[in-house]
C-alpha cells in the first residue's frame, strides 16, 4: 500500500481533517488543518461518494499550529474525546463554521458560541459490557 503525503486543508463537519490529492478527498481521523502528514489509505469509501476515501496517520511531518498534546493518555483508543488534539479556540471556530454551513447562515450572522470550561466531558459514550473475574456483570469504558 502506498504512503500518501497529505496537507490537511480543513475540517469535515464530522471533525476529521480533509486533504485532496489528484481529485480524491481523504478524511483523516485525528488530523488538524495545517498538518502535513504521511498516511495510508484504509480502503474505506463513504457509501455513495466516489472520490472520497479514508486514510490513517502514519507520521506527522509538520504539525498544525492548532494541534495540541491531548490531555488524556487514552486519547485515540476509547473513542470518547475526538477533539483533545485540537486547540480549544480552533475547535470552537470549526464548530461555529459548521453551524453556519449546515444552517445556511451568512458569514456576518450572529452566532453565539457557548464554551464549557474544562474539556473533560463526553457527548457520546460507548460502553463495554462483559463479566468480571468472579462472573459478575461489568459495564464501563473501553481501555
Amino acid at each position: 500500500m502506498s504512503v500518501l503525503r497529505l496537507d490537511i486543508e480543513r475540517f469535515a463537519r464530522s471533525g476529521e481533517g480533509i486533504a485532496r490529492v489528484r481529485g480524491v478527498s481523504y478524511a483523516v481521523v485525528a488530523s488538524v488543518p495545517g498538518d502535513l502528514i504521511e498516511a495510508i489509505p484504509t480502503g474505506e469509501d463513504r457509501p455513495g461518494r466516489s472520490g472520497f476515501r479514508r486514510a490513517r496517520i502514519l507520521r506527522i511531518r509538520r504539525p498544525s499550529p492548532d494541534r495540541v498534546v491531548p490531555e488524556c493518555p487514552r486519547f485515540g483508543e476509547c473513542g470518547g474525546c475526538d477533539w483533545l488534539h485540537v486547540d480549544a479556540g480552533a475547535a470552537l471556530r470549526h464548530k461555529v463554521a459548521a453551524v453556519r454551513e449546515t444552517s445556511a447562515l451568512a458569514d456576518d450572522a450572529a452566532v453565539e458560541a457557548i464554551t464549557l470550561a474544562p474539556r473533560r466531558w463526553r457527548r457520546v459514550a460507548r460502553l463495554a459490557v462483559g463479566r468480571g473475574p468472579a462472573g459478575a456483570p461489568v459495564l464501563g469504558f473501553r481501555a
